[in-house]
């Protein structure tokens, strides 16, 4: 969810959320750990990322190949899906907003968009959009953390490590209490 130019949270801000795990991103700031090891037990949120193409669209994806395709794949600039499509052997074509992505999609500019079901679904709802279809399996699954600066953990260790145990151990209840906020039901 950020630009790979390795932009610094020391000393600017405590924290920031949602980001994947990368190592590039540990120079930023830090994720919560267990013995060394990434703790995906106190994670914000699993997200997926999904193909979306234009409904009447001959491409497919077994989960390791996009098929029927020649043309550019659209993702959001800076996230790690990125990365992940180009060491799969994908031409990728970054653009700054969902909304950009959706709309070069529409018009031809690309095969199919990379992107986070969640941003994306309520993308399309939004703008009214109803010809794109999402490809199964998704792309990649991965899990979301809330990181702090290097600074705000050297300063609060105790604090740091109290927030990322109570996301873990809140987070599904919060999530399920939640949820109806962003499911809508037709009467």
């Amino acid at each position: 969810m950020i630009a790979d130019s390795k932009p610094s949270i020391t000393g600017m801000i405590d924290g920031a959320f949602v980001f994947s795990y990368k190592d590039s991103r540990k120079d930023m700031g830090q994720y919560p750990m267990t013995n060394g090891k990434l703790d995906s037990s106190r994670r914000i949120a699993v997200m997926s990322y999904y193909f979306y193409v234009p409904a009447n669209s001959p491409i497919s994806w077994n989960g390791k190949a996009l098929i029927n395709t020649s043309q550019q794949v659209g993702a959001n600039m800076g996230y790690s899906i990125v990365g992940d499509l180009r060491k799969i052997g994908i031409t990728v074509e970054e653009a700054i907003s969902t909304e950009q992505n959706l709309r070069k999609l529409m018009s031809g500019r690309i095969s199919a968009y990379a992107a986070q079901d969640f941003t994306a679904d309520a993308s399309l709802k939004a703008l009214g959009i109803k010809q794109v279809k999402k490809l199964q399996p998704p792309i990649k699954t991965k899990d979301y953390f809330l990181i702090f600066s290097h600074q705000f953990v050297g300063d609060h260790p105790d604090l740091a490590k109290q927030l990322w145990t109570s996301i873990g151990k809140h987070r599904d209840q919060v999530t399920e209490a939640s949820s109806h906020k962003y499911v809508s039901t037709s009467k």
